[in-house]
């Protein structure tokens, strides 16, 4: 109802979980079903760390079940999740974006992949040390590849650009090439979203004028050059005082 009585907390079923981030997703071949993560407090006996669990239940709050185990640690310490997170098209997987809280690389995110039946969990992408990491995953429209920001902050400041990397690992691929010149300096404000047909992204980037604008880009650019001159503006970029963010692909 409009007036929330009929609302259900669902991230409120997990007892001795109180908090967690802002990180859930609908299920896409099971649309009953909601993915959320929930941490340990400091002070939990499973672990001196704060560690996140991931949880799924359906939408009115019923058949609560875990996802992952009680603490998921790939041998430098528990992980937490730190942005978003992503479904698969099939339901196989989530992708997230977490720290491993024990080790001296802990403050830099990396990007992981929970595997839904089995609970195990790999990892994805090693970022540039001393960087906030990778954040934000979203899977492309055949499950094949993940987009995700690439992030840096200092002194109220970001760096950010675009990536995408395959469901198995490997190289990334730089899909922008911004920089700095970010008038927001928190990513999770510019969204990003795929094309239908999985070869060309919609972005939030800088568009020369001190503002964020939505631009078309494919997945091919090669450096700065290349990016400037393939982007497709679809934005307000040139119109003062608008700014385009939580950009998104219509179904």
């Amino acid at each position: 109802a409009g007036n929330g009585v009929s609302r259900v907390e669902v991230t409120a079923l997990v007892p001795g979980r109180p908090s967690g981030p802002v990180a859930f997703a609908w299920r896409p071949d099971a649309s009953t079903r909601i993915a959320f993560v929930r941490d340990t407090a400091s002070t939990d006996s499973l672990s001196p760390w704060r560690s996140s669990r991931f949880y799924q239940a359906n939408g009115d709050g019923t058949a609560l079940t875990t996802l992952s185990p009680k603490v998921m640690d790939l041998g430098n310490g528990p992980l937490l999740v730190k942005s978003t997170i992503d479904w698969s098209p099939d339901g196989a997987f989530v992708a997230f974006a977490a720290t491993d809280t024990s080790s001296t690389y802990g403050s830099t995110a990396s990007l992981y992949l929970l595997d839904v039946s089995s609970g195990s969990v790999r990892r994805l992408t090693t970022p540039p040390s001393g960087w906030t990491g990778d954040l934000h995953p979203a899977f492309s429209p055949d499950g094949q590849k993940i987009l995700f920001h690439r992030v840096y902050y200092e002194g109220g400041s970001m760096q950010m650009d675009y990536y995408v990397v395959g469901v198995d690992g490997g190289a990334t691929r730089r899909i922008t090439w911004a920089g700095s010149g970010w008038a927001s300096g928190a990513s999770f404000y510019h969204g990003g979203a795929w094309a239908p047909d999985g070869r060309s992204v919609v972005v939030s980037a800088p568009n020369g004028l001190g503002q964020e604008a939505a631009y078309v880009v494919p997945l091919g650019t090669q450096d700065r050059a290349d990016y400037l001159a393939r982007r497709v503006l679809v934005g307000t970029a040139g119109i003062a005082g608008l700014r385009d963010l939580a950009v998104s692909w219509g179904p």
